[in-house]
Parts: C-alpha cells; sequence; structure tokens
C-alpha cells in the first residue's frame, strides 16, 4: 500500500498463537503487529483518537532508548 506520504506493507503473520496482521513501514523498516482482539477495539472507538494512539502504541515494538540506556 503505497501513497506520496508512505508505503507500507500490510501481510498476514501465522507466526504466533494466532493470526495478526503484519505492518512494515517500508521507509523505516519498523513494523507492528495487531491481532483481532486489538483490531475490534480500534474499530470499536474510531471515533476517539485518544484510544487510537494508545491501541496502536501498544501494538508498536519500543526501540531502546539511546539517550537514557538502562543500567547494566
Amino acid at each position: 500500500m503505497r501513497n506520496e506520504f508512505a508505503a507500507v506493507e500490510v501481510t498476514l503473520d501465522d507466526d504466533g498463537q494466532s493470526p495478526r496482521l503484519r505492518l512494515h513501514d517500508l521507509e523505516s523498516g519498523r513494523e507492528a503487529f495487531l491481532d483481532a482482539m486489538l483490531l475490534r477495539t480500534l474499530v470499536s472507538a474510531c471515533r476517539d483518537r485518544e484510544v487510537i494512539a494508545r491501541l496502536l502504541a501498544e501494538a508498536i515494538p519500543r526501540e531502546p532508548d539511546s539517550e537514557h540506556p538502562t543500567p547494566t
């Protein structure tokens, strides 16, 4: 899926316990996985931008914080 602002690959990932959508940003290489429960909640909450932002934040794996590394 592509337009003048973004290029994203959407595939079905069957490697986990249940199928989920895999979203892959072709420019940055970042990925997000959306399972059925998250998608259902997203559809239900489509009018509330804050809810959508929280749900999507949960779906995207956190990257290590280079400015504040965890002490070892």
